[in-house]
């Protein structure tokens, strides 16, 4: 069953979008900046469309016909100006700017062709940046982060392929079970990777986790194609942005050109498994308002039968600048999927035939709307206020046939007719306001940093789950009778934070901060499964969480740096709620608490060499986990409870190697060699898990979805206008439960997840305004999977994708 099949509409509005966008060539003012300057080629003509930025921050412009830009809003520090146009070689220049100064920054720029190709000439350690030390009123000093830059790379962004968007981060564990890329499934430092829950998601500063406290899923995910940077803060830096043991993700949408009232740009992709992609992107500036919008639209049969999908995306912001100082952004996002789910497999079927489904009548569709509003006031040339009010409106709908895989969804003899399947209602309803401060000041010499803020929390997850379904094919909300669950979660909390960075030295700074949460979840409604006595519940959230981190500048490109910070997960709402009468909920179940920590040095060596490796430890204590328990007959049942507490502790890598560049015979050819890398050793220090009728010390055990080794290693090569990437991924053997069990169970729901290798092709060419992307995932169509889960989707067996060929064709007007 194909839920949609859109081209037609695309070839039409294409056509459309040609003849009307052909008029509206007309110029645009450049805006006045604290930096600013003029592109020109060798014979001082100037260069129009050059992408100038500021190399990892959100930082950039677009020269205009003149060749003039600007940029405004820069805190004071140190940069690296980076300026790029397709047929010429790159601009790089490192620069310091004071407070208050106006800066200017000119450039020229050395054409390349050979037999009239535009050569974009090569460059190493673009695609993997890293943060100033304040963006903002945000501070990063001393912080390990990694800044992802999208737009300019031969990332398969066609189909948000998360082990390629993610290749450069070491440790990165990317989680796949549907092969759509409507959800991105990651987790750094064995944390669950389920919609990326251990991390403070957000998009353009707006935080974007469904429900932080009942369900923190990440149901709202942007296209790759309209974001311009992804920036990840690791867990030692989460006070700023929550208590989160992950840290902090967020994806930094594009700009429009800035010199021009309207302007716009198409990428079209088609696929195996009538995969389509159609997106476009448009935008400009007219006086003092700055607008943007995107729509994508994607469909697929995917890989594995009875899974064929249909994505739409929708995107506007605009800024008005009311003075260089002073800005309001208002944006509303919206996305829907209707995704069809093949079902779990046991070990058995997923060796027989991956591509097979259990499953042809369920469905999961969630829709979700984030409006946002993000006021910017630079009070002085040393403070900055930044005020942020956004909201999650929407709903997560499943329709299932629930059962392990190895219980058929077949007629009823007795009915004639399937039988009715479970349809289960998320309603999101959260609102999020923050008010954040940042102050530089110097004493004496030595230049320091104080940032603060307050964020106040109301959320309501309405749940409506259990409903009685039809016995149909289709998908279909409709129920008989009542909810089974009905029930709301209502989630009220504030926090303070404060975080001040003293330089000590020139050279040496240290960063301490604490944060301070405070409030409440109420549960509230009707189990009919539950004693009703138990329903109401109050989760207090009250903690009081501190950290430290330091970094010593040895070079003007290098640094050591280092931290430690507390973090604690809440129960959520499926924590303390059991999803059917036979399982159950441990009665003395309490949050999680524990630490993040590592230390670090990274760098650059001129244009050669890019470098991060760190030390990490992780304390986890009061595990929560589901343990599969099995009774005499085989039947299997589900129980929450702390088992334990875990310590993680590894190392993570990344290198870049330009040879070319070490030996200054780089040209028209680029070379680069990559390895994102990590070891972790993530292990229970203390535990038991009931078996039976004993109970089982579990020290010493792996952690569930752990993996030991993670390695992604990869050449890029640069030739003209052309960039291709061959990548290599290795994830070594995890467990699916914390008594490790290895030998699969007759439902898949217990055993050994097996390592696996993967190959992965990526290309890019780029020609004046026009571009062609090629992506090959598992190049050798090798059979994997990456973790047993042990809720949604589903128990059991979720295959990963075999061989999968993406071309890309995009254009800019």
């Amino acid at each position: 069953m194909v839920l949609h099949r859109p081209l037609n509409h695309w070839w039409f509005f294409l056509s459309l979008l040609l003849g009307t966008t052909a008029q509206m060539r007309l110029e645009g003012q450049t805006t006045t900046a604290t930096l600013h300057g003029r592109v020109v080629d060798e014979l001082q003509q100037p260069i129009a469309g050059a992408h100038v930025y500021l190399t990892g921050t959100s930082f950039s412009a677009t020269t205009d016909a003149d060749g003039y830009y600007g940029i405004s809003g820069i805190p004071a520090g140190k940069y690296v100006v980076r300026v790029n146009r397709v047929g010429f070689v790159p601009f790089i220049k490192e620069i310091e700017i004071s407070a208050g100064s106006t800066q200017q920054v000119n450039c020229q720029l050395s054409a390349r062709t050979l037999e009239g190709i535009t050569v974009l000439a090569p460059s190493v350690m673009e695609e993997m940046q890293r943060l100033p030390d304040l963006r903002g009123t945000y501070l990063t000093t001393g912080i390990k982060n990694e800044v992802i830059q999208i737009r300019h790379s031969s990332i398969n962004t066609m189909q948000n392929h998360g082990r390629s968007v993610f290749a450069r981060v070491p440790g990165a564990f990317v989680y796949e079970f549907d092969g759509t890329g409507n959800a991105i499934n990651i987790a750094t430092r064995g944390l669950d990777p389920h919609r990326n829950w251990e991390f403070n998601i957000r998009m353009n500063d707006l935080m974007i986790n469904s429900d932080l406290y009942g369900y923190p899923a990440n149901h709202f995910n942007p296209p790759m194609e309209a974001v311009d940077q992804v920036q990840l803060i690791r867990g030692s830096a989460s006070l700023q942005y929550g208590a989160q043991f992950g840290g902090m993700l967020n994806f930094i949408l594009n700009r429009p050109d800035t010199t021009r009232p309207f302007s716009m740009r198409m990428q079209l992709s088609r696929g195996s498994f009538n995969f389509f992609s159609g997106f476009a992107e448009g935008g400009g500036q007219i006086k003092k308002l700055e607008y943007y919008f995107y729509f994508n639209q994607r469909s697929s049969d995917t890989y594995r039968e009875n899974s064929d999908y249909s994505y739409y995306s929708w995107h506007a912001a605009a800024i008005y600048r009311f003075n260089p100082d002073v800005s309001l952004k208002a944006e509303l996002s919206y996305m829907y999927y209707n995704n069809r789910l093949a079902g779990a497999l046991t070990d058995s079927m997923f060796y027989e035939n991956p591509r097979q489904a259990t499953r042809f009548r369920n469905y999961y569709q969630p829709n979700i709307l984030v409006p946002g509003l993000n006021f910017n006031w630079n009070i002085t040339d040393q403070t900055t206020l930044n005020i942020i009010a956004s909201g999650i409106r929407g709903d997560r709908n499943s329709v299932l046939f629930l059962a392990t895989p190895n219980i058929p969804d077949t007629i009823n003899a007795a009915t004639l007719d399937y039988n009715p399947r479970q349809v289960d209602s998320d309603h999101y309803n959260s609102n999020n306001f923050e008010v954040r401060v940042a102050h530089q000041y110097d004493l004496g010499n030595m230049h320091n940093r104080l940032v603060g803020g307050l964020r106040l929390i109301h959320n309501d997850l309405h749940r409506q789950n259990g409903g009685k379904g039809t016995t149909g094919i289709d998908y279909d909300l409709t129920i008989t009778g009542d909810w089974r669950r009905d029930i709301h979660f209502i989630s009220k909390t504030s926090a303070l934070f404060v975080e001040h960075s003293f330089g000590l030295t020139d050279k040496l700074s240290v960063t301490p901060g604490v944060r301070l949460e405070r409030g409440a979840s109420e549960l509230s409604g009707k189990i009919v499964y539950y004693p009703e006595e138990k329903t109401p519940q109050t989760i207090e959230h009250n903690y009081l969480l501190a950290g430290f981190r330091s970094e010593y500048r040895f070079a003007e490109t290098g640094n050591i740096y280092g931290g430690w910070s507390q973090a604690y997960r809440p129960m959520l709402l499926k924590d303390i709620i059991p999803l059917a009468a036979t399982d159950s909920i441990d009665p003395n179940l309490k949050d999680v608490t524990g630490w993040n920590a590592e230390l670090g040095v990274r760098g650059t060596v001129r244009k050669w060499l890019n470098y991060d490796v760190n030390l990490f430890g992780l304390s986890y204590k009061d595990r929560i986990t589901t343990v599969v328990l099995t009774d005499t007959l085989g039947n299997t049942r589900f129980y929450k409870t702390n088992i334990g507490d875990n310590f993680n502790k590894g190392i993570e890598l990344f290198l870049e190697f330009s040879p070319l560049q070490w030996t200054h015979r780089e040209g028209l050819t680029g070379i680069s060699l990559f390895t994102s890398s990590a070891y972790m050793q993530a292990r229970y220090t203390k535990g038991t898990v009931r078996s039976g009728n004993e109970n089982i010390d579990i020290t010493g055990n792996h952690v569930e979805s752990a993996p030991d080794w993670n390695l992604r290693s990869g050449l890029t090569y640069r030739w003209r206008g052309l960039t291709a990437t061959l990548m290599h991924s290795y994830v070594s053997e995890t467990y699916a439960d914390a008594l490790n069990t290895r030998e699969p169970n007759k439902t898949g729901t217990l055993g050994l997840v097996p390592d696996y290798h993967l190959w992965d092709v990526f290309a890019a060419w780029y020609y004046q305004n026009w571009n062609v992307k090629l992506s090959i995932t598992n190049l050798f169509n090798k059979p994997y999977f990456t973790k047993r889960p042990t809720f949604f989707p589903d128990p059991g067996v979720w295959p990963g994708d075999g061989r999968n060929v993406v071309v890309s064709v995009g254009m800019r007007l």
